[in-house]
């Protein structure tokens, strides 16, 4: 096994017989085949409006920061950079051509 599998097995669970091996995955099997209790997964895997609300702003911050551009020259993390003054319809690296338009940005929260 690769090392990081071999770092997340706890001792109880190495060198194990098929029939217990084969327990402890029913064991696993039937936890996670558990259904979710709602509230405890706000704020985890699902967002409450007030979670949304500050994403929103953060976002909304780091644009203002940044200057909010397309040709900014700032790029994330795997992101092409655009250069910056980049003309309409301008030839970038890796084959993406750009248009200069100014980005729009909603605050609307209209979840139903």
């Amino acid at each position: 096994l690769p090392s990081w599998i071999q770092t997340q097995l706890q001792d109880a669970f190495v060198n194990l017989s098929t029939e217990e091996a084969v327990q402890a995955s029913r064991r696993f099997l039937r936890l996670m085949g558990q259904p979710f209790n709602k509230e405890d997964q706000l704020g985890l895997a699902l967002l409450t409006r007030e979670h949304v609300a500050k994403l929103v702003a953060q976002n909304q911050a780091e644009l203002i920061r940044t200057g909010g551009l397309l040709g900014s020259g700032v790029g994330g993390p795997g992101l092409p950079t655009m250069p910056v003054g980049a003309g309409p319809t301008t030839h970038v690296p890796y084959g993406l051509t750009t248009v200069n338009q100014p980005r729009v940005v909603s605050t609307a929260t209209n979840f139903k």
